[in-house]
C-alpha cells in the first residue's frame, strides 16, 4: 500500500473513532452505522493531519455549475446540536448548509433537529473518491466545503466553515449552542474561524 494509501485509511480510522466520543454516541443513535464510514467534520483535530495543507487555500467555485463539475459524487453529513457541554441535545434547532461560490453563497439545505437535536442523512455532492488514492495529485482536495448554520430562538448563532465531505463518508458536524443569557447580547453569533483543510501539502 503506498503512503498515501496509508494515511488516508490512517485518517478514516481516527475519524471513526473520534466521532464514537459524541455524547450521542449510544446504541440507538449509532446502530444502522457501525458497519458505514463515518467521519466528524473538524479534520483539524487530528494531531497528523494539523500541518498537512496548512498553506493552502480551501477549495472554491466560481458557480454551481462549476461546483456540480468538481463534486460529481455523494458524500452525507450529520448535523448534532447540543447546549450545557453536549449534554443536552436541543430539538428544532434549523440547521442549513451553504455552497461557498464566488458569485455568492448558494442554500443547499435547510432542516429542523429532531428530539436527540440530530438532523441525519444530508445528502451533499463530494469530489470523486478515486482523488484520495491518487499519488499524483497534490493540488486538489478530495472533499468538497460547505458552510454551516445553525440557530435557535433561545440560543447565539454558530456558523461553521469550510467543513468538509469525502465521497460515500457520513461527515459528523458537532454544534454546541450557547444560551443568549451567557452571550450577555441578544441576538448573538458564535462564528467558528475558517481552518486549514488541504490534505495534499507540499510535505506530502
Amino acid at each position: 500500500m503506498h503512503d498515501l494509501e496509508k494515511m488516508i485509511e490512517k485518517y478514516r480510522q481516527e475519524l471513526v473513532e473520534f466521532s464514537m466520543q459524541s455524547p450521542l454516541a449510544d446504541e440507538a443513535v449509532f446502530k444502522e452505522e457501525r458497519s458505514e464510514n463515518v467521519a466528524p467534520a473538524m479534520a483539524s483535530a487530528l494531531p497528523f493531519m494539523s500541518d498537512v495543507g496548512a498553506n493552502e487555500e480551501p477549495e472554491t467555485y466560481k458557480n454551481y455549475e462549476d461546483f456540480e463539475n468538481k463534486n460529481p459524487s455523494k458524500g452525507s453529513m450529520r448535523v448534532q446540536v447540543t447546549s450545557g457541554g453536549r449534554s443536552f441535545p436541543i430539538i428544532n434547532a434549523i440547521v442549513k448548509v451553504r455552497i461557498p461560490l464566488d458569485t455568492g453563497d448558494r442554500e443547499i439545505f435547510s432542516g429542523y433537529t429532531d428530539i436527540n437535536g440530530v438532523v441525519d442523512n444530508i445528502v451533499l455532492p463530494a469530489p470523486d473518491s478515486s482523488i484520495s488514492l491518487d499519488e499524483n495529485n497534490s493540488t486538489v482536495p478530495p472533499f468538497a466545503v460547505y458552510e454551516v448554520t445553525v440557530t435557535h430562538p433561545d440560543f447565539a448563532k454558530s456558523e461553521f466553515f469550510n467543513v468538509p465531505v469525502f465521497a460515500n463518508i457520513k461527515a459528523i458536524q458537532p454544534a454546541r449552542l450557547v444560551p443568549l443569557t451567557e452571550t450577555g447580547e441578544e441576538p448573538g453569533t458564535v462564528t467558528i474561524p475558517e481552518q486549514a483543510m488541504g490534505l495534499f501539502g507540499g510535505d506530502v
